[in-house]
């Protein structure tokens, strides 16, 4: 295979793919974020299996507070078993950089099954909505609960519960994603004051205002924002601004998604609206009672949150999710973009014009990857933007949370908390 380089704008770094990170061959680089770069990979020995791997950007692989942000995602990561979750394979130190080895989950993000039904104007079905929801739920129940191995509760709060963080795979399994700026008790950093972590329009209002230590209750919140967006095919608190978006978390009459769509259940509503109750005291109590909520409304509704009938729905509203194929050596994607555009094999960067070139898949725009436009056009990493139009692989795009390094030249204004 011959070794593809890529550069990028801002980094020190230049790699050149396929190289080797201990047992596992890198293929192809998917992103870059605030502390971390993503890559599909191989691992190289008797059981190869595609998987994904996320390291500590080098630039910061001397600094310590990011290290222990990763470190933080690892550990946790490696204790979480759970259908709902990706499986963490290793975490390990090469080259003075901590890296990550995770399942690879091949399917649609949830964020793009909401755009493409928002282009439709044509809303999913509730029983997917509720599939969704209740996998989302069943994932929490899983993490919120995790302990130390003497028992001790790590009290994990993931933060950033979005549709940009959901996938569903191709057999219809609900996968909660990205670690990368959850809370635990094993943590020996701590959030700066004033560093938000997660996504303004999924945030729960203490976690906006931060004058409370936010508990397991602010992902609760996230879900049922997530879950009104799915049911009603519209935003819930999205606005003009981040300001603007953060006053509609914080004080915007939130309306019933039964009142928005006839066909929401009542009851499935009033889950939805616990969830969303501004006094976290005035929530579900956890995770596993509004899992189990869910499901009793679900039940008594009449709705089904079949897996097998939400993956024929992704299907009919994305098309086939492409899949990574290593034919002869060579990296294809098997599958055709949502844009109906042929996908081509990866292609190296031109270096006499040193402009990388377009790599595959090239979907029309970035509404199909699960990030948002100006993510795309984020200065932190100009030329792995084109690899950020990954359909099957974007929904490790958001790799840590964590405050950019202030620059002379850095602008005022924009929201520097996600990469």
């Amino acid at each position: 295979m011959s070794p593809r380089r890529f550069t990028s704008a801002g980094l020190s770094s230049v790699i050149d793919l396929p190289s080797r990170c201990d047992d596992y061959v890198l293929l192809h680089r998917i992103a870059v974020g605030g502390m971390a770069e993503v890559f599909l990979a191989v691992e190289d020995g008797p059981g190869r299996r595609l998987c994904v791997i996320k390291r500590v950007r080098a630039d910061y692989a001397e600094v310590a507070e990011f290290e222990e942000f990763f470190l933080t995602e690892g550990r946790v990561s490696l204790l979480c078993h759970h259908p709902n979750l990706p499986a963490a394979h290793r975490l390990g130190l090469v080259g003075g950089r901590a890296y990550l080895a995770l399942e690879y989950v091949h399917g649609h993000g949830v964020l793009a099954l909401a755009r493409a039904a928002l282009a439709r104007q044509q809303p999913m079905s509730v029983a997917a909505a509720v599939a969704i929801g209740l996998g989302t739920a069943r994932a929490l129940e899983h993490l919120h609960g995790l302990t130390d191995v003497d028992g001790t509760p790590l009290r994990v709060v993931h933060r950033d519960v979005s549709p940009h963080n959901l996938i569903v795979s191709s057999a219809g399994v609900v996968k909660l994603l990205d670690l990368g700026v959850a809370r635990a008790a094993l943590q020996t950093h701590n959030t700066q004051v004033g560093v938000i972590k997660g996504k303004y329009a999924y945030m729960a209002p203490e976690q906006l205002v931060q004058t409370r230590p936010i508990d397991q209750r602010a992902d609760l919140f996230a879900l049922g924002a997530v879950l009104h967006e799915l049911l009603v095919n519209r935003g819930l608190f999205l606005g003009l601004s981040d300001l603007d978006t953060c006053e509609r978390v914080r004080a915007m009459p939130i309306p019933s998604p039964a009142a928005l769509r006839h066909e929401v259940p009542a009851p499935v509503a009033e889950v939805v609206m616990i969830a969303l109750a501004r006094d976290p005291e005035r929530r579900w109590a956890s995770a596993t009672a509004l899992a189990d909520a869910l499901e009793d409304a679900a039940r008594r509704s009449g709705v089904w949150p079949s897996s097998s009938d939400l993956a024929v729905e992704a299907v009919a509203l994305c098309g086939p999710a492409p899949r990574p194929l290593l034919i002869g050596g060579a990296l294809r994607w098997e599958g055709r973009p949502v844009s109906g555009r042929p996908h081509a094999p990866l292609a190296i960067d031109d270096a006499e014009r040193g402009a990388p070139v377009a790599m595959a898949p090239d979907p029309s725009d970035a509404s199909v990857v699960g990030v948002e436009e100006d993510e795309l056009t984020e200065p932190v990493e100009e030329a792995a933007s084109a690899a950020m139009r990954d359909p099957a692989l974007a929904y490790f795009l958001h790799v840590g949370a964590v405050p950019r390094p202030i620059h002379d030249d850095d602008d005022d204004g924009g929201d520097d908390d996600d990469a």
